[in-house]
Protein backbone atom coordinates (compact mmCIF):
# COMPACT_ATOMS: atom_id res chain seq x y z
CA UNK A 1 0.00 0.00 0.00
CA UNK A 2 1.37 3.43 -0.93
CA UNK A 3 0.21 6.94 -1.81
CA UNK A 4 -1.87 7.63 1.30
CA UNK A 5 -0.45 11.17 1.59
CA UNK A 6 -2.66 13.80 -0.02
CA UNK A 7 -1.70 17.07 -1.69
CA UNK A 8 -3.10 20.40 -0.57
CA UNK A 9 -5.19 20.51 -3.73
CA UNK A 10 -6.72 17.07 -2.98
CA UNK A 11 -7.55 18.12 0.59
CA UNK A 12 -9.14 21.35 -0.67
CA UNK A 13 -11.24 19.36 -3.15
CA UNK A 14 -12.36 16.94 -0.40
CA UNK A 15 -13.31 19.83 1.91
CA UNK A 16 -15.40 21.40 -0.86
CA UNK A 17 -17.26 18.15 -1.45
CA UNK A 18 -18.09 17.87 2.27
CA UNK A 19 -19.79 21.30 1.97
CA UNK A 20 -21.77 20.06 -1.04
CA UNK A 21 -19.82 22.44 -3.25
CA UNK A 22 -18.05 21.66 -6.51
CA UNK A 23 -14.29 21.12 -6.14
CA UNK A 24 -11.97 23.89 -7.38
CA UNK A 25 -11.63 23.98 -11.14
CA UNK A 26 -8.96 21.60 -12.42
CA UNK A 27 -8.93 19.48 -9.25
CA UNK A 28 -7.67 15.89 -9.68
CA UNK A 29 -10.04 13.66 -7.71
CA UNK A 30 -8.28 10.41 -8.63
CA UNK A 31 -6.11 10.17 -5.43
CA UNK A 32 -9.28 10.61 -3.35
CA UNK A 33 -11.13 8.03 -5.42
CA UNK A 34 -8.22 5.53 -5.10
CA UNK A 35 -8.34 5.79 -1.31
CA UNK A 36 -12.13 5.49 -1.20
CA UNK A 37 -12.55 9.02 0.18
CA UNK A 38 -14.67 10.06 -2.80
CA UNK A 39 -17.35 7.97 -4.51
CA UNK A 40 -19.98 8.53 -7.16
CA UNK A 41 -23.46 9.57 -6.01
CA UNK A 42 -25.75 6.54 -6.63
CA UNK A 43 -28.56 8.92 -7.58
CA UNK A 44 -26.36 10.96 -9.92
CA UNK A 45 -23.23 9.12 -11.21
CA UNK A 46 -21.79 12.38 -12.57
CA UNK A 47 -21.75 13.88 -9.07
CA UNK A 48 -19.01 13.01 -6.51
CA UNK A 49 -19.65 12.78 -2.78
CA UNK A 50 -17.25 12.62 0.19
CA UNK A 51 -17.05 9.43 2.29
CA UNK A 52 -16.55 9.35 6.08
CA UNK A 53 -12.74 9.40 6.60
CA UNK A 54 -13.03 7.38 9.83
CA UNK A 55 -14.45 4.36 8.07
CA UNK A 56 -11.97 4.73 5.20
CA UNK A 57 -9.07 4.93 7.67
CA UNK A 58 -10.16 1.74 9.42
CA UNK A 59 -10.42 -0.07 6.09
CA UNK A 60 -6.95 1.13 5.06
CA UNK A 61 -5.52 0.18 8.47
CA UNK A 62 -6.91 -3.35 8.17
CA UNK A 63 -5.41 -3.70 4.70
CA UNK A 64 -2.04 -2.38 5.93
CA UNK A 65 -1.98 -4.87 8.82
CA UNK A 66 -2.78 -7.72 6.47
CA UNK A 67 0.00 -6.66 4.11
CA UNK A 68 2.47 -6.26 6.97
CA UNK A 69 1.65 -9.70 8.38
CA UNK A 70 2.26 -11.21 4.96
CA UNK A 71 5.63 -9.43 4.67
CA UNK A 72 6.71 -10.59 8.14
CA UNK A 73 5.77 -14.15 7.28
CA UNK A 74 7.88 -13.95 4.12
CA UNK A 75 10.81 -12.49 6.08
CA UNK A 76 10.66 -15.30 8.63
CA UNK A 77 11.02 -17.85 5.83
CA UNK A 78 14.09 -16.22 4.27
CA UNK A 79 16.74 -17.72 6.64
CA UNK A 80 15.31 -21.19 6.04
CA UNK A 81 15.32 -20.57 2.31
CA UNK A 82 18.97 -19.49 2.45
CA UNK A 83 20.05 -22.39 4.65
CA UNK A 84 18.24 -24.91 2.44
CA UNK A 85 19.54 -23.71 -0.91
CA UNK A 86 23.01 -22.30 -0.16
CA UNK A 87 24.65 -25.71 0.23
CA UNK A 88 23.34 -26.77 -3.18
CA UNK A 89 24.42 -23.48 -4.76
CA UNK A 90 27.94 -23.63 -3.30
CA UNK A 91 28.59 -27.35 -3.80
CA UNK A 92 30.30 -27.06 -7.18
CA UNK A 93 31.85 -23.60 -7.04
CA UNK A 94 34.52 -21.75 -5.05
CA UNK A 95 32.55 -19.06 -3.30
CA UNK A 96 34.04 -16.43 -1.01
CA UNK A 97 31.25 -14.15 0.12
CA UNK A 98 29.47 -12.34 1.58
CA UNK A 99 31.69 -11.19 4.43
CA UNK A 100 30.33 -11.07 7.95
CA UNK A 101 28.17 -9.34 10.53
CA UNK A 102 29.14 -7.44 13.68
CA UNK A 103 27.27 -8.53 16.84
CA UNK A 104 27.71 -5.81 19.48
CA UNK A 105 26.49 -7.59 22.64
CA UNK A 106 26.87 -10.90 24.50
CA UNK A 107 23.15 -11.60 24.02
CA UNK A 108 23.35 -11.21 20.25
CA UNK A 109 26.50 -13.33 20.03
CA UNK A 110 24.99 -16.12 22.14
CA UNK A 111 21.70 -16.04 20.24
CA UNK A 112 23.44 -16.28 16.86
CA UNK A 113 25.76 -19.08 18.02
CA UNK A 114 22.76 -20.98 19.39
CA UNK A 115 20.84 -20.49 16.13
CA UNK A 116 23.71 -21.65 13.90
CA UNK A 117 24.87 -24.51 16.14
CA UNK A 118 21.36 -25.99 16.12
CA UNK A 119 21.66 -26.36 12.33
CA UNK A 120 25.13 -27.95 12.47
CA UNK A 121 25.31 -31.27 10.68
CA UNK A 122 29.05 -32.00 10.35
CA UNK A 123 31.48 -30.41 12.79
CA UNK A 124 31.84 -27.84 15.57
CA UNK A 125 35.32 -26.56 16.47
CA UNK A 126 35.83 -24.33 19.51
CA UNK A 127 38.96 -22.65 20.88
CA UNK A 128 38.59 -21.27 24.42
CA UNK A 129 41.75 -19.40 25.50
CA UNK A 130 40.24 -17.35 28.33
CA UNK A 131 41.42 -17.51 31.91
CA UNK A 132 39.25 -20.08 33.69
CA UNK A 133 36.80 -18.60 36.19
CA UNK A 134 33.74 -19.77 38.09
CA UNK A 135 30.67 -19.51 35.87
CA UNK A 136 26.92 -19.70 36.31
CA UNK A 137 26.10 -23.44 36.62
CA UNK A 138 23.04 -22.91 34.41
CA UNK A 139 25.25 -21.56 31.61
CA UNK A 140 27.48 -24.61 31.94
CA UNK A 141 24.46 -26.92 31.81
CA UNK A 142 23.34 -25.21 28.62
CA UNK A 143 26.82 -25.72 27.17
CA UNK A 144 26.75 -29.41 28.00
CA UNK A 145 23.27 -29.62 26.50
CA UNK A 146 24.49 -28.09 23.22
CA UNK A 147 27.33 -30.60 23.04
CA UNK A 148 25.00 -33.53 23.74
CA UNK A 149 22.57 -32.27 21.10
CA UNK A 150 25.31 -31.89 18.51
CA UNK A 151 26.80 -35.30 19.22
CA UNK A 152 23.33 -36.84 19.13
CA UNK A 153 22.88 -35.41 15.63
CA UNK A 154 26.12 -37.04 14.49
CA UNK A 155 28.16 -33.81 14.64
CA UNK A 156 31.87 -34.05 15.53
CA UNK A 157 32.87 -31.71 18.38
CA UNK A 158 36.47 -30.62 18.95
CA UNK A 159 37.24 -28.24 21.83
CA UNK A 160 40.60 -26.63 22.52
CA UNK A 161 41.44 -25.18 25.95
CA UNK A 162 44.50 -23.62 27.51
CA UNK A 163 46.43 -25.84 29.91
CA UNK A 164 45.51 -23.29 32.60
CA UNK A 165 41.97 -24.65 32.44
CA UNK A 166 43.04 -28.00 33.87
CA UNK A 167 43.93 -26.46 37.22
CA UNK A 168 40.45 -24.89 37.61
CA UNK A 169 38.10 -27.39 39.25
CA UNK A 170 34.80 -26.20 37.72
CA UNK A 171 36.24 -25.90 34.22
CA UNK A 172 37.96 -29.28 34.52
CA UNK A 173 34.69 -30.91 35.61
CA UNK A 174 32.78 -29.29 32.73
CA UNK A 175 35.37 -30.34 30.16
CA UNK A 176 35.43 -33.87 31.56
CA UNK A 177 31.65 -34.02 31.21
CA UNK A 178 31.63 -33.03 27.55
CA UNK A 179 34.58 -35.36 26.93
CA UNK A 180 32.64 -38.23 28.51
CA UNK A 181 29.73 -37.32 26.20
CA UNK A 182 31.98 -37.91 23.19
CA UNK A 183 33.60 -34.54 22.47
CA UNK A 184 37.29 -34.58 21.52
CA UNK A 185 39.10 -32.19 23.90
CA UNK A 186 42.73 -31.05 23.90
CA UNK A 187 44.84 -28.52 25.80
CA UNK A 188 47.31 -26.13 24.18
CA UNK A 189 50.19 -24.62 26.15
CA UNK A 190 50.69 -21.45 24.07
CA UNK A 191 48.30 -18.51 23.72
CA UNK A 192 45.73 -18.65 20.91
CA UNK A 193 42.70 -16.65 19.68
CA UNK A 194 39.13 -17.44 20.68
CA UNK A 195 37.05 -18.85 17.84
CA UNK A 196 34.18 -21.15 16.97
CA UNK A 197 33.81 -22.76 13.54
CA UNK A 198 30.63 -24.55 12.52
CA UNK A 199 30.46 -26.86 9.49
CA UNK A 200 33.40 -25.03 7.89
CA UNK A 201 30.97 -22.25 6.93
CA UNK A 202 30.41 -20.10 10.04
CA UNK A 203 33.19 -18.49 12.07
CA UNK A 204 32.65 -16.63 15.35
CA UNK A 205 35.50 -14.47 16.68
CA UNK A 206 36.06 -11.66 19.19
CA UNK A 207 35.98 -8.05 18.04
CA UNK A 208 39.59 -7.23 17.10
CA UNK A 209 38.82 -3.83 15.53
CA UNK A 210 37.59 -1.57 18.35
CA UNK A 211 39.69 -0.58 21.35
CA UNK A 212 38.77 -2.11 24.71
CA UNK A 213 37.23 1.15 25.89
CA UNK A 214 35.02 1.44 22.81
CA UNK A 215 33.11 -1.80 22.86
CA UNK A 216 31.44 -4.50 24.89
CA UNK A 217 34.18 -7.05 25.63
CA UNK A 218 31.70 -9.75 24.63
CA UNK A 219 31.07 -8.22 21.20
CA UNK A 220 32.25 -10.15 18.17
CA UNK A 221 31.83 -11.10 14.54
CA UNK A 222 29.93 -13.77 12.69
CA UNK A 223 32.11 -14.37 9.62
CA UNK A 224 30.76 -16.28 6.64
CA UNK A 225 33.31 -15.41 3.97
CA UNK A 226 34.35 -18.91 2.91
CA UNK A 227 38.01 -18.03 2.34
CA UNK A 228 38.37 -16.47 5.79
CA UNK A 229 36.58 -19.37 7.48
CA UNK A 230 38.83 -21.86 5.68
CA UNK A 231 41.92 -19.91 6.80
CA UNK A 232 40.71 -19.86 10.43
CA UNK A 233 40.03 -23.59 10.27
CA UNK A 234 43.59 -24.22 9.11
CA UNK A 235 44.89 -22.20 12.09
CA UNK A 236 42.68 -24.21 14.45
CA UNK A 237 43.91 -27.52 13.06
CA UNK A 238 47.54 -26.36 13.32
CA UNK A 239 47.04 -25.67 17.05
CA UNK A 240 45.01 -28.87 17.42
CA UNK A 241 47.84 -30.96 16.03
CA UNK A 242 50.26 -29.54 18.60
CA UNK A 243 47.88 -29.79 21.56
CA UNK A 244 47.80 -32.49 24.24
CA UNK A 245 44.82 -34.78 24.66
CA UNK A 246 42.83 -33.78 27.74
CA UNK A 247 42.91 -37.36 29.02
CA UNK A 248 46.72 -37.32 28.93
CA UNK A 249 47.12 -34.30 31.22
CA UNK A 250 48.33 -35.09 34.73
CA UNK A 251 46.95 -33.83 38.01
CA UNK A 252 47.24 -30.03 38.35
CA UNK A 253 50.61 -29.24 39.87
CA UNK A 254 53.47 -26.85 39.39
CA UNK A 255 56.23 -29.18 38.24
CA UNK A 256 56.70 -27.07 35.12
CA UNK A 257 57.85 -24.19 37.31
CA UNK A 258 61.56 -23.94 38.14
CA UNK A 259 62.67 -23.14 41.68
CA UNK A 260 63.65 -19.64 40.59
CA UNK A 261 60.30 -19.04 38.90
CA UNK A 262 58.54 -20.36 42.01
CA UNK A 263 60.46 -17.87 44.14
CA UNK A 264 59.50 -15.02 41.81
CA UNK A 265 55.84 -16.03 41.88
CA UNK A 266 55.85 -16.32 45.66
CA UNK A 267 57.25 -12.78 45.96
CA UNK A 268 54.62 -11.48 43.54
CA UNK A 269 51.94 -13.22 45.59
CA UNK A 270 53.20 -11.42 48.69
CA UNK A 271 52.59 -8.07 47.01
CA UNK A 272 56.05 -7.09 45.77
CA UNK A 273 56.56 -5.54 42.34
CA UNK A 274 58.93 -7.01 39.76
CA UNK A 275 61.37 -4.15 40.29
CA UNK A 276 61.58 -4.93 44.04
CA UNK A 277 61.73 -8.69 43.54
CA UNK A 278 64.94 -8.58 41.46
CA UNK A 279 67.29 -7.19 44.17
CA UNK A 280 65.51 -9.18 46.90
CA UNK A 281 66.32 -12.44 45.10
CA UNK A 282 69.70 -11.25 43.82
CA UNK A 283 68.55 -11.32 40.20
CA UNK A 284 68.81 -8.88 37.34
CA UNK A 285 65.48 -7.21 36.39
CA UNK A 286 65.76 -8.68 32.90
CA UNK A 287 66.05 -12.17 34.41
CA UNK A 288 62.81 -11.74 36.35
CA UNK A 289 61.04 -10.42 33.24
CA UNK A 290 62.42 -13.24 31.08
CA UNK A 291 61.37 -15.94 33.58
CA UNK A 292 57.84 -14.57 33.78
CA UNK A 293 57.60 -14.27 29.97
CA UNK A 294 58.76 -17.88 29.57
CA UNK A 295 56.24 -19.04 32.15
CA UNK A 296 53.38 -17.18 30.43
CA UNK A 297 54.28 -18.82 27.12
CA UNK A 298 54.57 -22.27 28.68
CA UNK A 299 51.15 -21.92 30.32
CA UNK A 300 49.46 -20.34 27.31
CA UNK A 301 48.67 -17.25 29.39
CA UNK A 302 48.49 -13.73 28.01
CA UNK A 303 48.87 -11.79 31.28
CA UNK A 304 50.74 -12.17 34.55
CA UNK A 305 47.35 -12.08 36.29
CA UNK A 306 46.43 -15.36 34.61
CA UNK A 307 49.72 -16.87 35.77
CA UNK A 308 49.09 -15.72 39.33
CA UNK A 309 45.53 -17.08 39.28
CA UNK A 310 46.93 -20.45 38.19
CA UNK A 311 49.68 -20.26 40.80
CA UNK A 312 47.09 -19.71 43.52
CA UNK A 313 45.28 -22.92 42.58
CA UNK A 314 48.10 -25.47 42.25
CA UNK A 315 49.50 -27.67 44.99
CA UNK A 316 52.94 -26.33 45.98
CA UNK A 317 53.59 -28.59 48.94
CA UNK A 318 56.83 -29.86 47.43
CA UNK A 319 58.32 -26.36 47.05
Amino acid sequence: MSGVALSREAIAAYRALTQDEPPPEGSDLQPLIDLGLVTADPANPERAIAADPRGVTQTLMTAARTEMASLLEDMALLPTLEATLTAAYDSDRLYSGPGGEYLPTRQQMNARIEEVSRRADREILTAQPGEPADRDPEILRQGVGRVWRALGNGVRVKSLYTTLAYSHAQTRAYVQEIADAGADVRAYRLSFPRMMIIDGVHLFIDDHLARDDETDRNAGWHIFDRAVVAWAQSIFMLMWGRAVRWSELGEPEDSIVTDRQAAILSELASGLTQSRIAPRLGLAPRTVAADLAALKEQLGATTIYQVMAWWGRVDRSHH
